[in-house]
């Protein structure tokens, strides 16, 4: 078997994380040229890792807002949403304000980026249902409708009108 090139295995390790195959992933990123989507690779399959801990999600969390300080390319933007999935799905108990910050701030930083654009579509889901509300499902609703201007990207502007429209159904609020 001939060894694969650095680009090749780093795009053989992304393939292995998105199949859940750890052991293939790391060795992968073994064999994979040192690079910020390297460790991207690395953050992630850290975060993959079983048993999930605070601890880890922390040392994660650090790993990827390093990777998104003073960058504004992919990788990035990649890693800034991350930091807040991180908090919206990984940690026990989530912390859906700290994702919303993470979100917005990617949102700002790189408005246009697809990371920012599903970014927002989940804050709108945090908007819909997690985050704080005074006036209830109409100012959730309100909240979430705000965001669809600085949704852009066809199919994630879809998906949040659909996510919308069912949020209106659930609330029993008018179409």
């Amino acid at each position: 078997m001939c060894p694969l090139r650095a680009d090749e295995a780093l795009a053989e390790a992304w393939r292995n994380l998105a199949g859940h195959l750890h052991i293939e992933a790391a060795t992968r990123l073994k064999d994979a040229a040192d690079s910020r989507e390297r460790e991207l690779a690395a953050a992630v399959l850290q975060a993959m890792q079983q048993p999930t801990t605070d601890e880890r999600l922390n040392q994660v969390e650090r790993r990827l807002l390093a990777l998104a300080e003073g960058h504004d390319d992919e990788t990035a933007a990649a890693a800034l949403y991350l930091a807040g999935r991180l908090h919206q799905v990984h940690f026990n108990p989530p912390d859906a304000a700290k994702a919303a910050h993470y979100y917005e701030q990617l949102a700002t930083r790189a408005p246009h980026s697809h990371w920012a654009q599903l970014g927002l579509v989940k804050l709108g889901l945090l908007h819909l249902y997690v985050l704080p509300a005074p006036g209830g499902p109409p100012d959730r609703l309100a909240a979430a409708e705000a965001l669809l201007p600085r949704v852009t990207i066809p199919t994630l502007r879809r998906d949040l009108f659909i996510t919308l429209a069912r949020t209106r159904i659930f609330y029993e609020q008018p179409l």
